[in-house]
């Protein structure tokens, strides 16, 4: 436990279609020891604790498996502290993250040691560790609704102090949460018992440490999980846990849907991803996104933007009916939508990323809001993905297109130096590859028909196994 980390075996990934693909690979945590830290090395290079995704893609042929410099090892750093840490770990096709495979570590610090605590129900059947307890919401509109009574028990030959905290692992917006526990009972907004609860060696806690948790739906349906936890205020990783499912009913689905410019629906919660094929840009914009009311009133719209995630130093901003500059996170005014209707262009959005030269991806939720019923909404994220690819960049390569612009036929010539076989991509400007054509020289001329292509800027680059070229600007007219 002491040691400065535990390395697990070697892994590598494998391409099984018949096509290259960029893979990048992400690691989080489904339980992880208090105190413990987490690292890997997958892809072509090691990363500390705390990066928890690869921010270049690495190219794996169609068919092949990865090599030495690509190859996985999963590393524990358990800081002295016992317990078992379990971590997800994925690897993903770059351009299509539904395409992806995912494996668990289970880091076993003490896997002899069984916790000291038991969940007991009121007639003493046993809770079991990671047990999930569905609760009923009769009454959506009744100040509280109340689980029934749990009682812990120490099992050790020793005593115990006690603490008990609770998390939402989902929880309808508007609603609340709080809890009674090891002697007192708390408002919403207290997360962690204050204080140690004594319980003696081979005891169950008595009348005044019971357990009830508690729920106030407010009058808004849906269902929320929270996840209780007991444990040794001496040594958190003796601990027992349980979830409790307060089952409210379907949620109230929302009088907003999205629209793209094409009218496609997306999803409540959908998720899309803009590829940043320019780090050095002034920013990468995203598609035109419409807001329809479906209610037979008008409403007043609002929206907010939130980061999920955020490379350091990169910046966000968005357009909804104005433009906003980074720091401004909600519409300072409403946007009337008549019943039935689809916002104009006037209330048209966009999503806007600023990375500022810095690699890696970031995601961002934007949530419309009826201001006349803050519940009801409709939210989603962009995820801006580095889609610059290799770190490696042939500083060297000389290439030219011509004509540019064009409408028909380009011709580019390439002398790439330190390149041989590989490819050309050609992005359009949401990053999405509209050409991707085979090379197996580092020099000669590429003629390419883009009479098909709407017109705008397009972007282009060279790529060969750890190596890419600069990107260059296209427009086609």
């Amino acid at each position: 436990l002491d040691a400065f980390e535990t390395v697990s075996e070697e892994y590598f990934v494998r391409n099984n279609s018949t096509s290259e693909i960029n893979v990048k690979m992400k690691q989080e945590a489904v339980n992880l020891v208090d105190g413990a830290q987490f690292s890997f090395c997958a892809l072509g290079n090691c990363f500390p604790p705390n990066v928890n995704e690869t921010s270049n893609s690495f190219p794996i042929p169609a068919e092949t498996t990865i090599g030495a410099n690509g190859v996985f090892t999963g590393h524990y750093h358990a800081h002295g502290f016992e317990g078992t840490s379990l971590i997800k770990y994925t690897f993903f096709d770059a351009d299509n993250v539904d395409d992806n495979t995912v494996f668990f570590i289970s880091f076993n610090g003490s896997p002899d040691d069984e916790p000291s605590l038991q969940l007991l129900t009121e007639d003493g059947d046993q809770i079991e560790n990671g047990e999930t307890i569905e609760v009923e919401v009769a009454d959506l509109g009744a100040f509280e609704t109340v689980s029934e009574e749990y009682f812990i028990r120490n099992n050790s030959t020793v005593d115990l102090n006690i603490k008990m905290k609770m998390e939402a692992t989902y929880l309808v917006q508007g609603t609340e949460i709080s809890f009674c526990a090891l002697g007192n009972c708390f408002p919403p907004g207290v997360n962690v018992t204050p204080n140690p609860f004594l319980l003696e060696g081979e005891t169950t806690v008595g009348a005044e440490g019971v357990f009830t948790g508690h729920y106030h739906a407010h009058d808004i349906s849906g269902t929320s999980l929270i996840r209780y936890t007991f444990f040794d205020a001496g040594n958190p990783n003796d601990s027992i846990s349980f979830n409790i499912s307060f089952n409210g009913g379907e949620e109230v689905g929302s009088s907003m849907q999205l629209l793209s410019e094409d009218g496609d629906l997306i999803e409540n919660g959908q998720n899309i991803d803009v590829n940043v094929i320019d780090l050095d840009a002034f920013e990468t914009v995203s598609h035109e996104y419409f807001v329809r009311n479906n209610s037979t009133s008008a409403i007043d719209i609002k929206m907010r933007q939130e980061p999920v995630s955020l490379i350091e130093g990169a910046e966000f901003s968005f357009c909804f009916g104005s433009c906003f500059p980074p720091g401004t996170n909600e519409t300072p005014h409403s946007v009337k939508v008549d019943a039935e209707t689809t916002v104009g262009t006037s209330g048209i959005f966009t999503g806007h990323y600023h990375a500022h030269g810095n690699s890696g991806n970031s995601i961002i939720r934007y949530t419309y809001f009826n201001v006349s019923n803050l519940n009801d909404t409709l939210s989603f994220t962009i995820t801006f993905q580095d889609a610059t690819g290799i770190a490696n960049v042939d500083e060297n390569a000389v290439i030219n297109a011509f004509p540019n612009p064009t409408s028909d036929i380009l011709y580019i010539s390439y002398d790439l130096k330190m390149m041989t076989n590989g490819y050309l991509n050609v992005y359009d400007a949401l990053g999405k590859k509209v050409i991707v054509q085979e090379i197996n020289s580092s020099n000669g001329q590429i003629e390419l028909n883009v009479s098909d292509l709407p017109q705008g800027i397009y972007l282009y680059n060279f790529q060969s196994g750890n190596m890419k070229s600069k990107t260059y600007k296209l427009l086609i007219k």
